[in-house]
């Protein structure tokens, strides 16, 4: 049943095909919006797993999908938490504490916190305690380290089980993943965040081939977020030729992409 805030019926009565699980009301801001503005959105998860993600004002249905075969695939038979996040996607949070959003993009749910990163050099400074100023990526990964932590004992948690090389390998694998995890969560502050500090990993790796992926997609999408990076990796001199090249770049790119 939808109703306006005077109490007018504003759509005929949904059947959902079972009772709800989880509901949740929500009116959600993009960026530089007005305080009063964004999309009021209406999120239904059914006992079977069924979701639909309506925007009320518009009588709209963004997203109808099945989070029941998505929970399975990811090895959990039990959906703990179903919400909107901070920019209005769909989350699930399994019973794992591994999380799921809906990429719109790529029309498909993907993970952005699991539990396989331990051995990286980042994996200590995410905790559940850390409270709020780690961001909701850092909560929802901190969480699902925990879970994976205590699966698997104190032996999976002692960095010095394995070698230095085998912690950089996993200190790498666990920025790229933290860097699109944070973009698919549509956090453009955490993604630069953590991007920075994967192009300073690579840097220090000497791993020139990646560190130019990284930069050549920010030349493309955002020369204001470049230019902080570069600065973050000037003090690397192995890549200093390379800092300079492309700040000689960032002064040809067009200004509607500061």
């Amino acid at each position: 049943q939808v109703y306006s805030r005077q109490g007018l019926r504003m759509w005929a009565p949904v059947s959902l095909g079972a009772p709800l699980s989880f509901l949740e009301l929500r009116r959600v801001k993009r960026e530089g919006e007005e305080a009063l503005g964004g999309d009021l959105l209406l999120l239904a998860v059914t006992t079977e797993g069924k979701l639909w993600l309506w925007d009320l004002e518009k009588t709209k249905c963004r997203l109808r999908s099945d989070i029941a075969p998505v929970a399975v695939g990811e090895g959990s038979h039990k959906v703990k938490r179903v919400c909107l996040s901070r920019a209005g996607l769909p989350l699930v949070v399994l019973g794992s504490n591994r999380a799921l959003v809906y990429d719109s993009k790529l029309e498909a749910w993907v993970r952005v916190a699991d539990g396989s990163h331990l051995h990286s050099e980042f994996a200590s400074g995410l905790s559940p305690s850390s409270g709020s100023g780690q961001g909701e990526l850092g909560g929802l990964q901190a969480g699902a380290q925990q879970a994976m932590a205590s699966a698997a004992g104190p032996a999976a948690r002692t960095l010095n089980m394995v070698t230095a090389s085998e912690q950089r390998r996993a200190t790498g694998r666990h920025l790229e993943f933290m860097t699109s995890a944070a973009g698919c969560l549509g956090d453009s502050a955490s993604q630069l965040d953590w991007c920075s500090k994967l192009a300073k990993f690579l840097a220090q790796e000497g791993d020139q081939g990646k560190l130019r992926e990284v930069l050549d997609s920010l030349l493309r999408e955002d020369k204001r977020a470049l230019k902080k990076i570069l600065a973050a990796i000037a003090s690397v001199r192995s890549v200093q030729r390379l800092v300079s090249e492309y700040l000689d770049m960032c002064s040809h790119v067009p200004e509607a992409l500061e």
